[in-house]
């Protein structure tokens, strides 16, 4: 068997092994992203696996003490709590248990963050140095307000010309939607369909393209 934290968890606790497929199952009936299922999976394993018993079982005392354990002496990221938190919420709440025997999880507490900006000159720079696509493709962000992961996936069928607007794919939240584009950037897209003509054009991924947009 694996040495994974979910076969742990399995072994440990083998009514597991049915839970954990029940909890799979209606997440994805529930339609929850793919990264969201795999990461709540493997957060309630390692719930299990610490207390040796199934979350349906777990008690106040248990939750208070495992949470507070996580952030004793920075074992785990803030990040790393929040989702164990969510996928505790998850579970509880697809399986129908309602956070059974009055459990009460605290809330993620968001931290306040200042938007990070780039100076005119920062600015200046970063085009001086980016290739007539990238720099469409930043004109393009900074235009239609678009996420780094939705410019990354647009094509030329999704803009619009003659309605001046530009059709988002399956954006945050898996949601479809038209967002304008100004006058300014319809000018730079034409010409920049002329312009790159046999050009090869580089794909980027939401990682890569976070290394220069902020």
């Amino acid at each position: 068997m694996p040495n994974t934290t979910l076969y742990k968890a399995i072994a440990a606790v083998p009514k597991f092994r049915d839970r954990i497929s029940l909890f799979t199952k209606k997440l994805r009936l529930a339609q929850y992203a793919d990264g969201s299922i795999y990461d709540y999976r493997l957060k309630i394993a390692q719930a299990v696996f610490f207390f040796n018993k199934l979350p349906d079982e777990f008690t106040q005392t248990d939750i208070d003490y495992y949470l507070s354990t996580l952030l004793d002496k920075n074992r785990c990221s803030l990040s790393f709590f929040k989702h164990m938190i969510f996928g505790l919420q998850a579970y509880y709440k697809v399986m129908g248990l309602k956070q059974p025997g009055g459990l009460v999880l605290p809330p993620v507490r968001k931290p306040k963050r200042l938007p990070r900006v780039l100076s005119q000159e920062q600015i200046a720079r970063l085009l001086r140095n980016c290739s007539l696509y990238d720099k469409t493709l930043l004109a393009i962000i900074y235009d239609c307000a678009l996420r780094v992961g939705e410019a990354c996936r647009l094509r030329w069928d999704d803009i619009c010309f003659d309605r001046k607007k530009l059709f988002v794919f399956q954006g945050k939240g898996r949601k479809d939607r038209y967002v304008p584009i100004s006058d300014q950037m319809l000018v730079v897209l034409k010409a920049y369909s002329h312009l790159a003509t046999g050009m090869h054009c580089a794909t980027y991924r939401s990682s890569s393209m976070c290394r220069f947009v902020p």
